[in-house]
């Protein structure tokens, strides 16, 4: 259900797109770091000031005073103030009150995103791929979904966007409805299916020049972070390879998933491999 908040979203935008209804809206929202630091450093800078304002009013009785005593502070004051603003205005590892805001409003048919003067207007058919890019921090996981369009344009959903995680599965899914149904029927014709590192067909699964018949797969894994294929009675990966390696890695998922209940499709092979997890 779409709140009243992400409705004013759209009257922000001033945008009437042709993308079918509106789910949801995604947008950076300040951290508690973020507003720490923010309101820390803005304490300081005024008891600078202030301090400075001070010591300023009374050296202008003394002999000795110049204006330079007060151009100099100045200066300083202003530039340190200039690129504390243009940190917390613009740098992604935190989020400030006064972070530039991101908003992703997002369709049935695609999603906008905005940002600062720059908006997109991207629909599923434009995307050529979606890549999932995952940072291990401590316990938990940090996502972050870079876009390739048909144009060759490039755009990145970064971390800094709340919940974000969620839209980028919501991207997945469509893309994965899209280019499904040919990635099946090649792969049910024998045809390669072809990602970087990893090519597979109802036969084997190969790396470089590299083969694994289907019946001495013993594990694919795919993870958070990696994609491991284990070879049956090895104790090493036969293959394990970052997530970011592979482009619609979520096409690849559903791919495993359907071979997975229909055994059948892995050629001469009578079950799949124990255990397939994905």
């Amino acid at each position: 259900m779409v709140s009243q908040s992400n409705i004013s979203e759209i009257s922000l935008l001033n945008e009437e797109p042709s993308l079918g209804s509106l789910v949801d809206s995604y947008r950076t929202r300040a951290t508690r770091s973020g507003i720490f630091l923010f309101w820390t450093m803005a304490v300081v800078l005024l008891l600078a000031l202030g301090g400075s304002a001070y010591l300023i009013s009374s050296a202008i009785g003394n002999p000795f005073f110049s204006p330079i005593m007060i151009a100099l502070p100045a200066v300083v004051f202003l530039v340190v103030v200039s690129v504390l603003f243009f940190i917390f205005r613009y740098d992604d590892r935190i989020v400030t009150p006064v972070r530039r805001k991101i908003v992703v409003l997002l369709y049935t048919d695609g999603f906008i995103y905005h940002e600062g003067r720059k908006k997109q207007i991207i629909t599923w058919e434009q995307i050529r791929f979606i890549q999932r890019l995952v940072v291990k921090q401590r316990k938990t996981y940090q996502y972050s979904y870079k876009l390739k369009l048909n144009d060759g344009t490039e755009l990145t959903l970064k971390a800094i966007i709340a919940n974000v995680q969620k839209l980028g599965e919501a991207i997945e899914r469509a893309i994965t409805k899209r280019m499904f149904p040919q990635i099946l029927a090649d792969y049910e014709a024998n045809k390669p299916i072809v990602f970087p590192g990893l090519c597979l067909n109802q036969h084997y699964v190969s790396k470089s020049d590299e083969k694994l018949s289907w019946n001495e797969v013993e594990e694919i894994a795919i993870g958070p972070e990696k994609l491991v294929v284990k070879e049956r009675g090895i104790t090493k990966a036969w293959l394990s390879a970052p997530i970011s390696q592979f482009p619609n890695v979520c096409v690849l998922e559903a791919l495993m998933k359907d071979i997975w209940t229909a055994p059948g499709k892995m050629g001469s092979l009578q079950g799949p491999p124990d255990p397939l997890r994905v």
